[in-house]
């Protein structure tokens, strides 16, 4: 049960992280900056939360 919660996170992290791709390649404007923060600030989240993760799963 907890490996799946973690795969169904991870999941969802990753497809809300390619989210500001698709919105900056179909619509180049204004706001393309601040989605591109949000999709930096998703990645580094992800990247922090599978961190945290292997730690507790060798623990």
């Amino acid at each position: 049960m907890k490996n799946a919660l973690q795969f169904l996170f991870v999941a969802f992290w990753l497809f809300v992280s390619c989210m500001p791709i698709i919105f900056t390649a179909r619509y180049m404007e204004k706001v393309d900056v601040l989605i591109l923060i949000f999709g930096y600030i998703n990645a580094l989240f992800l990247g922090v939360s599978m961190a945290v993760m292997c730690i507790e799963y060798w623990r």
